[in-house]
């Protein structure tokens, strides 16, 4: 957190606040500038005396806050007048603006400290994205204020409250909450008041030599709970196991998902390290090893497919935004009425929502909603997966025409999802909130890769309740459907099809399993041109 004295040797401190990582004091020639100048400065005789913490931790400096000016903190010192970077500290004492004196234009509450991090990091880059300084400061009771401030007069463009996440005394109902974000269920759960901000997965990673390769869920909670009835002089056998540190993310997701589900916990055998990296690196020196990690796939480990029904799924961030990845979280952002919200957190939410504020999701390490294509490694898998579904298919015409139709093909990792009986997509107002947006996001990819000659494909499913024939016309009827909404935004689509309940990705047994396949694909095929 660079300290800046009022003076032009203090020029750059804007420019270079967010890279510093520790306060460095100017140099002996800054300082006696400093000093000759202090007394020439205006300031109230009141207490106006603040600490500001840096949020690095790597210093604490106190003195008298003269006035909050062109991006930065203007304390008097026992060394003069100092500048200190607005989005470098946060303001402690009686002259910080407080929530009991702060007027917010809304407020955002986390239920739990994972999802106050993403609030504070999307909050940070809201601010960047409207080229704005921001300010962060204490209230009372563990409350936080985040003020938005123009970077040149430093007028305030947005207040958000921060009430704390666990408010045991303070009941924070939904009426004087404008915005909740919280960790959803794992299967669809968006509706008029509630938006899918984000995803979370969880892999496992074993040996690149290692003999496993798939395995239910089931099979991962039994493994990490020591469940299985194994002999004593079978012990030496059973794989090593590792975990990241138990308040991670990852292991935080692999508990959701896996553990518990089944009320299991992890038994005391498990290895925690502290962190993935760690993890990483002890799978990849034992062979008979399983590890539990991020998304993102080392290179000298194997990841494992977690399989449904005998179908596998690869832990990929496509099969992660396209919901078929069992070892999910969504992050969830709910609020009274999304219709009826300020404008104030209409323009959040539409950031949220939008591609900057997707990618900045990502790059805080959580799942974007941002559309991407297969990649060209995933021909494997994908075979593997219709060798599995064959498994379970009544008729195997619908399969080869489903080979043969995405040939040479990419999947697109949007998919729409329809509640059973309720296929009706004629009209825009039918898509549910994600789907909206996905039809926004699919037009924005296409344009902004420069697609607008690709053939699009889209092919419709269904579950297996019911009979054979009227699923398959179902399936059809809600390709039809979605085709006919791309339309609207000017999307030209090559074929349209319906498969029935052939090629499930999920169990049919149970009402969740149901829903993922009750869907619509969307794939993609690029082509030199198009008449």
């Amino acid at each position: 957190m660079p300290i800046q004295p009022l003076s032009t040797c203090g020029h750059q401190a804007r420019q270079t606040r967010l890279r510093s990582p520790r306060f460095q004091w100017l140099t002996l020639a800054c300082v006696m500038f400093i000093l000759s100048v202090a007394s020439e400065l205006a300031w109230s005789q009141e207490n106006r005396e603040v600490e500001l913490h840096a949020f690095d931790g790597s210093a604490v400096v106190k003195g008298d806050l003269i006035e909050i000016a062109d991006g930065a903190y203007v304390l008097q010192t026992a060394l003069g007048a100092l500048r200190i970077g607005l989005d470098e500290a946060e303001c402690k004492g009686a002259p910080c603006p407080r929530l009991d004196r702060f007027d917010a234009d809304f407020a955002i509450r986390a239920t739990d400290d994972e999802t106050a991090s993403l609030i504070n990091g999307l909050l940070f880059a809201y601010a960047d994205y409207l080229g704005a300084d921001h300010l962060m400061t204490d209230g009372q009771d563990g409350d936080r204020a985040f003020e938005i401030l123009d970077n040149q007069s430093g007028e305030q463009l947005v207040a958000v409250d921060l009430p704390r996440s666990k408010a045991a005394d303070k009941d924070h109902s939904a009426d004087e909450l404008s915005l909740v974000v919280s960790q959803g269920p794992t299967r669809n759960a968006e509706g008029q008041n509630r938006l899918l901000l984000a995803l979370d997965g969880a892999a496992l990673i074993t040996h690149p030599d290692g003999p496993i390769d798939v395995l239910n869920r089931r099979a991962v909670a039994d493994l990490f709970a020591c469940t299985e009835e194994t002999p004593q002089s079978d012990r030496t056998a059973q794989p090593k196991l590792f975990v990241p540190n138990l308040n991670s993310e990852s292991f935080q997701t692999f508990k959701a998902t896996v553990l518990d589900p089944f009320e299991l916990t992890l038994c005391d055998s498990v290895q925690e390290l502290a962190s993935e990296e760690e993890v990483v690196a002890a799978v990849a020196r034992n062979i008979d090893s399983v590890g539990v990690v991020g998304l993102n796939q080392p290179h000298n480990v194997k990841s494992l497919a977690i399989a449904e029904c005998g179908i596998p799924h690869q832990p990929s961030f496509l099969n992660v935004k396209a919901g078929e990845y069992p070892l999910v979280r969504r992050i969830l952002m709910e609020a009274p009425s999304l219709k009826r919200s300020s404008g104030a957190v209409q323009r959040f939410i539409e950031f949220t929502q939008s591609e900057a504020g997707q990618e900045r999701l990502q790059a805080l390490g959580w799942v974007g909603l941002n559309l991407e294509a297969e990649k060209s490694n995933a021909t494997e898998y994908r075979t593997a997966r219709l060798e599995a579904a064959t498994k379970l298919v009544q008729q195997t015409q619908p399969l080869y025409q489903f080979m043969e139709a995405t040939a040479g093909a990419m999947r697109l990792s949007t998919t729409f999802r329809f509640d059973s009986g309720n296929d009706d997509m004629s009209s825009q107002g039918s898509l549910d909130q994600r789907a909206q947006r996905d039809l926004s996001r699919l037009v924005g990819y296409l344009q902004g890769n420069k697609l607008s000659e690709a053939e699009l494909l889209v092919f419709g499913f269904a579950d297996s309740s019911g009979a054979y024939d009227a699923n398959l016309a179902l399936s059809r009827q809600r390709a039809q459907s979605v085709a006919d909404q791309l339309a609207t935004f000017g999307v030209p689509i090559t074929a349209v099809d319906g498969f029935g309940e052939e090629l499930p990705i999920a169990c049919n047994e149970d009402p969740a399993g149901r829903a993922k396949n009750r869907r619509v694909e969307v794939w993609m095929r690029q082509s030199a041109s198009r008449t």
